[in-house]
């Protein structure tokens, strides 16, 4: 008997912790990042790439030491979110 792909996938997605974007629009879309991956964020220099970084990295370093500083929901998530976040622009 083979197990159904879909239950296998969300056994395996549901053990695994993911870190918020930070971003409201965005976090109530998707879980976030999972621990431990690299996000790649392309475009051209002017389509906001620094602007979406430094919002996400505010945004979740409050959520993370100042909780009620952040309204939206990001800071219920701050177990999730690791101590430092390191983000490299080329």
């Amino acid at each position: 008997m083979t197990s159904d792909p879909t239950t296998t996938a969300k056994g395996i997605s549901s053990g695994v912790s993911y870190i918020p974007f930070g971003i409201p629009g965005l976090d109530g879309h998707v879980r976030g990042i999972p621990t431990g991956s690299t996000a790649l964020l392309a475009g051209a220099s002017d389509a906001g790439g620094d602007a979406f970084t430094y919002t996400s990295l505010a945004t979740l370093m409050l959520a993370k030491h100042r909780p009620e500083m952040v309204p939206n929901g990001v800071a219920e998530r701050a177990a999730a979110i690791p101590e430092s976040v390191t983000y490299v622009t080329l």
